[in-house]
């Protein structure tokens, strides 16, 4: 896990706005987890597109030219609980490559702060698919933006022709790190993001993970969580080994 520093321009007075936020981007995963997950992925995808309507609140942007994402986001695929308003749903199946996954990133974000030196928290996760084909991308948005905002990550099961990017939201300007096969990236939640389209006629496959604070949770009923780290009750790092 590498950290890379997404920083603004440096102030030249006491007034100046400041901007320096850390990104951490590294690679995890076997080839054959990779190929489990888009077996799963895949089997799970049409009922989701075809048989669900939208248990959650949170209005889907119009410019968004996917069917199904929202819908996934009423899922966990970590732990697939019933959220508030969604306990008609059926639950996805359960699948031991999900566990694999899960320690995965854990693992990872385990690093990230071990790499930033930032203290560990109890911290909850939530995780959905997003499957874009040709001519398909993920517009402009933000995750959780309130005073305990935490992470967002993402994790890849292809390689395409596109990339994640980040906006400084001082002064407009991005950064941005290519659509690679098993990288998984960390950013904080609050931080303007978006993808550019698939243009290549292949699928683009990214595993969506909102990070948050136990507030957070009960903020978000709908949303099924699962505790992904208590420094209390679960091993750190040093207990921790990715496959």
């Amino acid at each position: 896990m590498d950290v890379v520093w997404f920083e603004g321009a440096k102030p030249l007075t006491k007034f100046a706005p400041a901007f320096k936020v850390p990104i951490g981007i590294g690679f995890a995963g076997s080839s054959s987890l990779i190929d489990r997950l888009k077996t799963y992925i895949f089997k799970i995808e049409k009922d989701i597109i075809v048989n669900e309507e939208l248990v959650s609140t949170v209005p889907k942007s119009k410019e968004d030219p996917y069917r199904h994402t929202q819908q996934w986001k009423q899922h966990n695929l970590l732990d697939d609980v019933a959220g508030l308003g969604g306990e008609h749903l059926e639950r996805f199946p359960s699948d031991p490559v999900i566990e694999e996954l899960f320690t995965l990133v854990r693992t990872n974000y385990l690093e990230f702060l071990a790499k930033l030196n930032y203290p560990r928290k109890k911290v909850y996760i939530h995780g959905w698919a997003n499957v874009l084909r040709d001519t398909e991308w993920i517009s402009k948005h933000r995750h959780i933006t309130t005073e305990e905002s935490y992470l967002a990550c993402t994790y890849y099961l292809t390689t395409n022709n596109t990339a994640l990017f980040f906006e400084n939201p001082l002064i407009g300007d991005t950064t941005g790190t290519p659509t690679e096969e098993k990288k998984i990236v960390f950013f904080p939640s609050w931080i303007p993001h978006w993808s550019d389209a698939v243009t290549d006629n292949s699928i683009r496959i990214s595993l969506a993970f909102d990070i948050v604070t136990e507030s957070c949770t009960i903020r978000n009923p709908w949303r099924p969580h699962r505790l992904l780290d208590d420094p209390d009750t679960m091993p750190g790092l040093e207990g921790l080994r990715i496959k």
